[in-house]
């Protein structure tokens, strides 16, 4: 009777681990920081037996300097297997705070931040000349962006709402007249998946599934879109990411598939709660 109540005890300790959420240890070196799990190969996703081509690939290599502060991305960018695109974003620090970042010379992002070292304001140039602004409120429990035209033309109010754990729970996106236009609510499985449904006039027009690694860094995204129309655009996205011995993030690659995808699938894979 003994090893019928230890065996039984056993048994039901497999199905609770089982069936519990994984416990992902904390990594203390590259080898240990999880990535996503579809399979890619010869520029295919091969999701349930199926294969997707890939519509682009993303690169980035990443350099710093020797305190860790971000300096320099490399990215090209790929269209089913033609370059598109190859630039040099670079970064400049205050404080270990970026206050600068610029795009090939061409583009020139500005940043101005408070005491706390919370972003206040956010000044977009092309060729020096102001195309957008974007100035930032906050509350207890709230973050508000307003974002204007060069010309200081009011475009819209972005309101963010968080938890107490100062987790986003809610946004909310009014136009310049103070009309609501969109309101996002955001749940989350776990500290890795956060999912999001954007609703227009009460009626769904967005799903959005995002799952970080161990570290902190994306490594999918799932967006289901134009949901008020009978056909919805998809987006998959997968990220591997590769890190230094400092567990600095020094490459990453983003492989995307658009439109191959049916919405009912990523429904089921990604949004169902059965499926993580």
């Amino acid at each position: 009777m003994r090893k019928i109540i230890i065996l039984s005890i056993a048994v039901l300790l497999i199905i609770t681990s089982c069936s519990s959420e994984t416990v992902v240890k904390e990594p203390t070196k590259p080898s240990e920081i999880n990535t996503f799990n579809e399979t890619i190969k010869d520029n295919y996703f091969i999701i349930e037996g199926e294969k997707y081509p890939i519509d682009q690939i993303y690169e980035e290599i990443i350099k710093y300097k020797d305190n860790s502060d971000l300096i320099k991305r490399k990215i090209v960018s790929y269209n089913k297997d033609e370059r598109t695109s190859n630039y040099i974003r670079s970064y400049e620090h205050s404080d270990n705070l970026v206050v600068k970042e610029e795009f090939d010379k061409i583009e020139k992002t500005t940043y101005a931040y408070d005491g706390q070292d919370r972003i206040i304001e956010k000044r977009f140039f092309i060729r020096d000349a102001l195309i957008s602004e974007y100035k930032y409120e906050y509350g207890d429990d709230t973050k508000i962006i307003m974002t204007y035209r060069g010309n200081g033309e009011l475009l819209q109010e972005l309101i963010s709402y968080y938890d107490e754990d100062q987790q986003l729970v809610k946004t909310e996106t009014f136009s310049s007249q103070g009309n609501l236009t969109q309101k996002t609510n955001i749940t989350y499985e776990n500290e890795y998946i956060r999912k999001s449904v954007s609703k227009k006039n009460d009626e769904v027009i967005r799903k959005f599934y995002e799952k970080k690694n161990n570290v902190g860094d994306v490594i999918r995204q799932i967006e289901i879109s134009n949901l008020d129309q009978d056909e919805p655009h998809t987006m998959l996205k997968l990220v591997d990411n590769v890190y230094d011995d400092n567990m600095r993030l020094i490459e990453k690659t983003q492989y995307t598939v658009s439109d191959q995808i049916d919405a009912d699938i990523l429904e089921r894979l990604y949004f169902d709660k059965n499926n993580k």
